[in-house]
């Protein structure tokens, strides 16, 4: 059951090329979760805006922020960089540099937000989904597509995962799990 599993296509993959194929590039995405979310070109204004981020701690650290810029300045140069779709990435309660981070609802109505990715899994230390940010996407989210990694049946016992470690394939218990990922729910937000 589990070289099966690991032989399917993740959750992950599947829900990245889901938003590729029907999420206009250039959109507002807010990203709730950690290792079990979609992997998606961000904008070159979100690529911009990390850069001054990473620079900005840097120059806090050590009085210089130059390797920052220096490591995406390649990039930068390329004309068709970064490919196309990307996206505008915002993270929500996330202790990470990697999105610009929202920590409260409002913001997430001040920035436009058109659309939000959630992850959730028995890997409750990666993939819960904040409370507040829960009853928001029922007030003001429609669901637009789901990915799941168990089949229609019911799961009758909790598949076991070492807990410690992001790896989104149970070591046992597999009974309904067809595929790697979490859960992945996308959103559209409404006025």
């Amino acid at each position: 059951s589990f070289n099966r599993i690991l032989s399917q296509e993740d959750t992950r993959l599947l829900s990245a090329r889901w938003i590729e194929e029907n999420i206009p590039s250039g959109s507002k995405i807010l990203m709730s979760g950690t290792y079990g979310l979609p992997q998606l070109f961000k904008s070159r204004e979100s690529l911009l805006a990390e850069v001054r981020e990473k620079q900005q701690r840097e120059v806090e650290a050590n009085g210089d922020g130059e390797e920052a810029r220096n490591r995406h300045e390649s990039k930068f140069r390329l004309e068709n960089y970064p490919p196309l779709p990307n996206y505008e990435l915002y993270a929500y309660q996330r202790a990470s540099g990697i999105f610009w981070i929202l920590t409260d609802l409002e913001e997430v109505r001040n920035k436009d937000i058109e659309y939000v990715v959630v992850e959730e899994y028995f890997l409750r230390g990666y993939s819960t989904i904040p409370p507040d940010l829960l009853n928001f996407l029922k007030q003001k989210g429609t669901l637009l597509k789901s990915f799941y990694p168990y089949d229609g049946s019911e799961i009758q016992t909790e598949p076991v995962f070492d807990q410690m470690d992001a790896f989104y394939v149970p070591y046992s218990n597999f009974g309904g799990i067809k595929r790697p990922g979490p859960v992945i729910r996308i959103y559209e937000l409404r006025e």
